[in-house]
């Protein structure tokens, strides 16, 4: 090949180098644009309700048929627990829950475990819950805007929420019983 071939070549190299370049840095600021404009738009997935709010009322049916209300535990403190017979992380936390409920007779524990009336069943008397663990229906956990399980509810005397948080441990549900707003 003569020279002036070769150089041709290699000028035409460089020049598609240049656009690939040019288009890269595009697509680049192009890409930085979008990413600013749709996090600004974005909000982050709230975990369950706000603290202060007043905790929806519900009405679910227990392991052993009975009918319960969040309503026939006012003036009392309550730990609202939301579980599945599927969850390992609920599976882990089962212990502490019952050793927890066994130091703290001051608070009514009320269970929502998603699950047929059979497996949650079998857990209430395997774990020997002596609260009660009512069978996920509806939009219960909709309506609390449960993130996921274990989640737990802190309620006061007059039914307004006082703490939100996920926990797998005795310590964690201690820590969140006592940070709950006052």
């Amino acid at each position: 090949m003569n020279e002036n071939k070769v150089n041709s070549i290699l000028l035409m190299l460089i020049g598609i180098d240049i656009l690939l370049i040019v288009a890269i840095g595009g697509l680049f600021v192009r890409v930085n644009n979008l990413q600013r404009s749709l996090s600004g738009e974005m909000q982050p997935a709230q975990e369950g309700l706000d603290v202060s709010m007043k905790a929806p009322l519900f009405t679910l049916r227990d392991t052993t048929g009975t009918d319960i209300s969040l309503s026939d535990f006012a003036g009392e403190k309550v730990l609202l627990v939301f579980s599945s017979v599927t969850c390992p992380y609920c599976a882990e936390m089962y212990p502490w829950l019952k050793k927890f409920s066994e130091r703290h007779s001051d608070m009514k524990i009320l269970m929502i475990s998603n699950g047929s009336l059979d497996e949650n069943r079998r857990l209430a008397e395997a774990q020997d819950f002596q609260f009660p663990v009512l069978i996920h229906e509806g939009s219960v956990a909709k309506d609390y805007r449960v993130p996921g399980t274990p989640f737990f509810y802190v309620i006061d005397a007059d039914g307004i929420i006082t703490a939100v948080g996920y926990a797998s441990s005795l310590e964690q549900l201690e820590e969140l019983v006592n940070n709950a707003q006052k």
